[in-house]
């Protein structure tokens, strides 16, 4: 996210009040917002403005969700370009919701923002979701056990293995997702120093153990994020891991010969497992060939939509599922 977000407001006319109210605030607070009462002047095409120049250029494109706006013809073309954009990894889309009324059924697999009940609070929430900024609380410290010398798993460093077993007891299994930490919160929680923490995340990573995010000023630290793969797993297995990976892997690709296409769900119910842990093997399973994936939008709190078998579904299954 660029330091001076840009958002496309998108509203039906019966809002206007509400609307401009949000605008205002969310300009104050540092957000470009594009805002047709404010771009777009008398003898301007309103076609080119709000196509060519307003969802252009927007990294946010909100829409005000009321029973006014999902009657009307300019929001929902508006919204249309908007999903497009997002389809291509472009622009984020945000529903914000404001008097209560369900979000149209092809936006209900976002998060969105409810402004109906606490406009403050509301507000709080959509520029941190503007900014892309994550309130939670402060990490606590490992346990002693983890801040002592640990010897060295599947031959990493102390200090790499120190990192490993952290973050593999990670994870958000009811939405599917691994957790971001920064090197920071890595270091705070275990005591490291700086140059430790740095040179433990490279370890990691050269070993396709852990995803990084980088980008400018992140100084003393050489990464702004990190997060594990399903080899960190792996790799963990029988230490200190609280199930086994290689299991669950066995276990999804079973589902998947059994019924040859199969999406999340039903992948849960035939296996028991949580969509966090159903995610790490099928990524295990997509990456090296062993079962074809679907991906679409809407598949949350999956990784994927459906999941078909193959040959070497089949031949996977009958050697290591006996």
């Amino acid at each position: 996210m660029k330091t001076t977000p840009k958002a496309f407001l998108s509203y039906s006319h019966a809002d206007k009040e509400l609307a401009t109210k949000l605008a205002n605030t969310l300009r104050a607070s540092g957000v470009d917002v594009w805002f047709d009462k404010w771009d777009i002047l008398p003898g301007d095409s309103l076609i080119q403005k709000i196509f060519e120049e307003g969802l252009a250029n927007a990294d946010v494109f909100m829409v005000l969700v009321s029973k006014n706006s999902v009657n009307s013809r300019w929001v929902r073309q508006e919204l249309d370009v908007a999903l497009v954009k997002r389809i291509e990894g472009i622009t984020r889309v945000i529903p914000v919701v404001v008097d209560g009324v369900n979000p149209p059924e092809h936006l209900r697999t976002l998060r969105w923002v409810d402004l109906s009940r606490d406009f403050d609070t509301a507000v709080r929430e959509l520029q941190g979701a503007i900014y892309q900024v994550h309130e939670r609380p402060p990490l606590g410290r490992a346990p002693e056990f983890m801040r002592q010398q640990l010897s060295s798993v599947g031959g990493l460093s102390r200090v790499g293995t120190t990192i490993g077993l952290l973050l593999i007891r990670t994870g958000k299994d009811e939405i599917g997702n691994e957790e971001h930490f920064t090197p920071k919160d890595i270091q705070e929680r275990l005591g490291l120093s700086v140059e430790e923490v740095n040179d433990g995340i490279d370890e990691l990573e050269s070993h396709g153990l852990v995803e990084t995010v980088n980008y400018l000023g992140t100084f003393p630290y050489n990464h702004a994020q990190v997060s594990p793969t399903y080899a960190l797993f792996l790799h963990f297995r029988g230490h200190g891991l609280a199930y086994d990976p290689e299991g669950d892997i066995k276990a999804v690709a079973a589902a998947v010969a059994g019924k040859k296409e199969i999406d999340g769900p039903g992948v849960a119910e035939a296996t028991g497992l949580s969509s966090l842990r159903i995610n790490r093997a099928m990524n295990y399973l997509k990456d090296y060939g062993i079962v074809e994936i679907i991906q679409c939008l809407g598949s949350a709190p999956f990784d994927f939509t459906r999941a078909g078998a193959t040959g070497a579904t089949r031949r996977f299954v009958s050697e290591h599922c006996k």
